[in-house]
């Protein structure tokens, strides 16, 4: 199949093109949540393999823009427990107050006060009691992490691994690229995989917390929303045909159906998980993450189904342009603009993002036919845009 491929085919031709981004959304959607489930429930990472003097260990430095974000140590350890201790915070107080969370407590003064045990399994909980070894040398590596001027997000163990997550405090005045950076910390990992080797357990990790399987399905399911927003949010941003004309009112629809969505997601943690210790966590994140994703997604799929069920006959409305200009960012590039007249006499004038061959065809004064149609669901949307001689000619 061979054909001639000009500015104006490509706009009228869009339409077999878009008719595919709304069931897309669905498969990015379901594909970022199943990619989400199992990073979360696998929590697998990479990093060099490191020893020192007997002990092996691996170690991951991620950078930003040249700057150290953080330090992941990690060790071998029995595949039978999954866990997470972060330092405890005025959030996790306040939601074990209100019985949102609760938590267990050890009975050690300063571990009750430093630490936050993000697990349910009540083997852990008799092994964390019982054996005051294993409390202090969780202790000496919140405190090591002090020394080194790192706070830890967290001290985790799952698949066979026990990691130290640190990040760096921004006065840090040790380098983590150095041989011996964090040799306490890696000893004391050790230590800590030894007394879970040692612990006595039959049970599978899924079973003994109840609670892991079903925070890792809801989390999973709200970064995935998250991602899938991100993704087209940004495809939507170097979209200039079609656009929507009454894109502050699909935001408010889309902002309440988000809204709705997480409402019912909180709901069913709280259903699912009761008033586990990871509870606070899993509603934090839904708010803080999974709402952006909820909205962003719900303002994509309402976008791209109201253009794509729309059968309506389309407006010609032919308008002056008053104006235009360029902007530039290290991101996007180069965008291109058109200050019209409102052809729906609502505005004095409308800000358009257009393509550069109509932009570059353009000059202030010239006329401007729009292609618009009603919408599926009553959003106003501009098929295309073209270059006219004038008001007469439509």
């Amino acid at each position: 199949l061979v054909f001639t491929l000009t500015p104006n085919s490509f706009i009228h031709s869009t339409g077999n093109v878009i008719s595919m981004w709304f069931f897309f959304g669905f498969i990015t959607l379901l594909s970022s949540c199943a990619y989400m489930g199992y990073k979360r429930f696998h929590a697998q990472w990479k990093g060099e393999r490191k020893r020192l003097g007997k002990l092996n260990f691996l170690r991951k430095i991620k950078t930003h823009k040249q700057q150290t974000t953080a330090i992941l140590l990690g060790v071998e350890c029995a595949d039978d427990f999954d866990f997470r201790f972060k330092q405890e915070h005025f959030v996790d107080r306040v939601c074990k107050s209100i019985g949102l969370c609760r938590e267990y407590e050890v009975g050690h003064a300063d571990f009750d006060s430093l630490v936050y045990i993000v697990s349910d399994d009540r083997s852990l909980h008799v092994l964390l009691r019982q054996n005051q070894h294993l409390i202090k040398t969780i202790l000496g590596i919140f405190k090591e992490a002090e020394r080194l001027q790192c706070k830890i997000r967290s001290l985790e163990c799952r698949k066979g691994r026990l990691w130290v997550n640190l990040k760096p405090l921004s006065d840090a005045q040790y380098s983590p690229s150095d041989y011996r950076f964090g040799e306490n910390i890696v000893a004391a990992l050790h230590e800590i995989a030894l007394e879970l080797a040692n612990a006595p357990t039959t049970q599978k990790i899924v079973w003994r917390d109840p609670f892991i399987l079903k925070a890792a399905v809801i989390l999973s399911i709200s970064s995935g929303l998250a991602i899938n927003g991100a993704i087209h949010l940004f495809r939507l941003s170097k979209t200039t045909f079609p656009f929507t004309v009454d894109d502050s009112t699909l935001f408010w629809d889309a902002f309440w159906l988000g809204a709705g969505l997480i409402l019912i997601m909180i709901a069913a943690t709280l259903l699912l998980l009761g008033r586990s210790a990871r509870s606070h966590l899993v509603v934090i994140e839904l708010l803080l993450v999974g709402f952006f994703g909820a909205v962003a997604s719900s303002f994509a799929e309402l976008r791209d189904l109201n253009i794509e069920m729309d059968s309506a006959a389309t407006q010609v409305h032919t308008v002056k342009m008053l104006d235009k200009h360029t902007s530039r960012s290290r991101r996007s590039g180069t965008s291109y603009y058109l200050y019209l007249d409102d052809w729906n006499r609502e505005l004095g004038e409308r800000k358009v993002k257009v393509p550069r061959y109509l932009y570059d065809s353009l000059k202030i004064g010239d006329f401007v036919a729009i292609n618009q149609k009603p919408g599926y669901l009553d959003y106003r949307w501009v098929e295309s845009m073209r270059k006219t001689a004038d008001l007469g000619s439509e």
